[in-house]
């Protein structure tokens, strides 16, 4: 009983470490945007993404030095999926999110390198193709960067002050998230659930929890570009980087039967937002509500199984 109470106050403890960090860190990153010119989908598609990302990239690499090749492969293929299900579909209740030609263009980026991916699992990732897929993270960057700069604001505080507050953000997120993803995986354990369940549901949540707690804060705050490139980039990072590096560190090989139906969702999800972001430019509350339920349904295919 004792262990229980101490793991969930671990979650708890966590969960509020998070929430004020990523409040922290959207604030900051927006003024630093505004300051130097950069485009919030900018900053939402590199900064925010790759930072909040950070705890996917901490668990997989980890777990490929463990030779835990199901969490490795299940917590990048869960935090994809509960990124656009979960995430985009909490924030879209905050406030329609209106899509640009900007933003379907790197949706385009994000399914195809989804799609790529996905075969690669099935087929199993050797140390080669994480590599291409590491570069691939490079090329996307060094895109992004090219781009031409916005008209620059006069910023009250220094941009120096600005980035070291965004450090500590960033700080309080990824301890928050270990945190909880710490006492939310114990629970998990202590009811003798497969290492997978807990990647694909319990571990991807945690590590996605600073991409909605930074979406949700800036979906609030009116930053919607941020809110959406944020998790266009995090799944595009997660993709590229954190499955490159974590291949590359061991290949990885397909041994669950199960994980072709996570792809399956992991995919679905991808163009069923490409769709929208092209059909509709915008995503509101109807949108939100359906991606919402597939994400439910997603997680009853886990609970089934």
């Amino acid at each position: 009983m004792y262990q229980f109470m101490f793991n969930v106050a671990f979650f708890v403890l966590g969960l509020v470490v998070l929430l004020y960090g990523a409040s922290m860190f959207t604030s900051n990153a927006s003024r630093i945007a505004k300051a130097l010119g950069v485009s919030e989908l900018v900053i939402g598609l590199t900064l925010v993404a790759f930072s909040t990302s950070l705890p996917e990239l901490a668990v997989s690499v980890t777990a490929s030095f463990a030779g835990s090749a199901e969490i490795a492969i299940g917590n990048v293929i869960g935090s994809n999926i509960s990124n656009i299900g979960l995430i985009l579909g909490i924030s879209a209740f905050l406030g329609p999110i209106a899509i640009s030609k900007s933003e379907f263009s790197q949706g385009i980026t994000m399914l195809l390198i989804t799609a790529a991916s996905a075969l690669l699992i099935l087929g199993g990732v050797t140390r080669l193709e994480g590599l291409f897929l590491f570069l691939f993270i490079i090329i996307f960057l060094i895109n992004l960067l090219k781009k031409g700069p916005e008209e620059k604001i006069r910023e009250t505080q220094r941009v120096g002050t600005r980035l070291l507050l965004l450090s500590v953000g960033v700080a309080g997120v990824i301890a928050g998230s270990r945190l909880l993803v710490f006492g939310a995986t114990n629970i998990a354990r202590s009811l003798n659930v497969s290492e997978l369940f807990i990647a694909v549901t319990i571990v991807a949540i945690g590590t996605s929890l600073p991409e909605l707690a930074t979406s949700a804060t800036a979906a609030m705050k009116g930053l919607k570009k941020m809110a959406i490139g944020n998790i266009i980039g995090s799944n595009v990072f997660n993709l590229a980087a954190v499955l490159g590096v974590s291949s590359m560190v061991r290949p990885i090989m397909l041994t669950n039967f199960s994980i072709p139906i996570d792809l399956l969702f992991m995919v679905g999800l991808s163009a069923i937002l490409l769709i929208y972001m092209r059909s509709e430019r915008k995503l509101s509350i109807r949108e939100g509500t359906i991606l919402l339920f597939l994400y439910a349904l997603f997680l009853a295919s886990q609970v089934l199984r």
